[in-house]
């Protein structure tokens, strides 16, 4: 309701707009909580010559936290004079998080090759601490700008934050590693976890895992 009106169900609209600036992007809803039922999804504008030089593939994670409740019903409450939660007004506590919109995704990955990931926080509302299991990142690209190459064994990534960092996968093709993505429980209250609360989601860089046949 500022640059237009809501697309109405059924409906379609076409966007249409010239690509001025290379790297890791995303895009959501704006109306009525929708972005935080799955609204949203990335948009990559890859550099054929990126300064970082050649990798071998080029992979997008996503982070995001999961409600039980649908956004509408979470908002209401959160707005209303009902919501006493810690000192009253707090923000609605996820579920669970998610790496691209699952907690049983997989990263196949090929020894010795390189990758670079790019990062996503589409969340509602949680930071995460984000790491791979024995392998240093090294951070080429923050909010679709490129940076001078720097090495971290673990990123925080804030709601709406893009990383883009390269990945040297180890020889060995013996083992598959963890990607680790954790919820900064900071941010909640302990009055206001919910049962069953799964904060962190391991899924595996495999070395050891191929596509079905047909494809994935």
């Amino acid at each position: 309701m500022v640059t237009q009106c809501p697309i109405q169900p059924g409906g379609s609209f076409v966007y249409q707009f010239r690509l001025l600036q290379i790297g890791t992007f995303w895009y959501h809803a704006h109306v009525g909580g929708s972005y935080i039922d799955g609204l949203r999804a990335p948009l990559i504008v890859k550099n054929p010559n990126p300064p970082y030089g050649k990798i071998d593939n080029d992979v997008t994670l996503t982070l995001t936290d999961l409600y039980h409740e649908e956004a509408p019903s979470l908002i209401h409450y959160y707005l209303s004079p009902d919501n006493t939660d810690m000192t009253g007004g707090a923000e609605p506590v996820p579920n669970a998080a998610l790496i691209n919109e699952a907690q049983n995704v997989k990263f196949p990955i090929t020894p010795g090759k390189s990758y670079l990931f790019r990062v996503i926080n589409m969340g509602a509302m949680a930071g995460q601490y984000l790491q791979f299991d024995q392998h240093t990142m090294t951070i080429v690209e923050v909010d679709g700008v490129y940076v001078q190459p720097y090495e971290v064994q673990q990123l925080f990534v804030a709601v709406a934050q893009r990383y883009a960092v390269v990945i040297q996968a180890k020889t060995n093709a013996n083992q598959n590693f963890a990607v680790v993505a954790s919820m900064n429980a900071d941010m909640f209250g302990s009055s206001m976890t919910p049962p069953g609360m799964q904060p962190t989601v391991r899924p595996p860089l495999s070395t050891r895992w191929s596509p079905p046949p047909g494809g994935c």
